[in-house]
């Protein structure tokens, strides 16, 4: 951040990005077990600093960063639920944020879950959204999946 003698500031270093998945329809099936959240279209990504090939986010720099995911899926029956979360460094972290969502009587029934996640990271950590059916398969629709984040400060 540069702070001018008149107040003017400016931080040159503002990651930010927001990538969804490509359109239809992705089975997963809870053989697939923790699987990224394949989001390769990369709407904006200011800085560089998602990786749309392995779909991990790298902090540039230290500081507090907000993410944000949205899945729009439906599961195979009421056996079934989602068990979605945030990891950082390839590991699921104390300040993580579970998603869960359970099947329902109709297997067209589809609906739409977010998460939020707010945490410190140092340079060079890396974050990235696991997805998970369990109990039983599920589909998610990868155009109207998103996930997203910025410097916060």
């Amino acid at each position: 951040m540069r702070i001018y003698a008149d107040g003017y500031i400016t931080k040159p270093t503002q990651p930010m990005f927001h990538a969804k998945g490509t359109s239809g329809w992705v089975s997963h099936t809870t053989a697939d077990a923790n699987q990224t959240l394949p989001c390769s279209y990369e709407v904006t990504d200011q800085g560089g600093n998602y990786d749309n090939s392995n779909y991990v986010f790298t902090a540039p720099v230290a500081g507090s960063y907000v993410f944000h995911v949205q899945v729009y899926a439906k599961l195979d029956s009421t056996a079934g639920y989602w068990s979605n979360y945030f990891y950082v460094n390839n590991a699921s972290s104390q300040e993580t944020h579970h998603l869960w969502a359970y099947g329902t009587d109709a297997t067209a029934n589809e609906n739409t879950y977010e998460a939020h996640l707010i945490i410190k990271l140092a340079a060079n950590d890396q974050v990235k959204y696991i997805i998970r059916a369990v109990g039983d398969d599920g589909d998610y629709y990868g155009g109207h999946t998103t996930f997203s984040g910025y410097l916060l400060g």
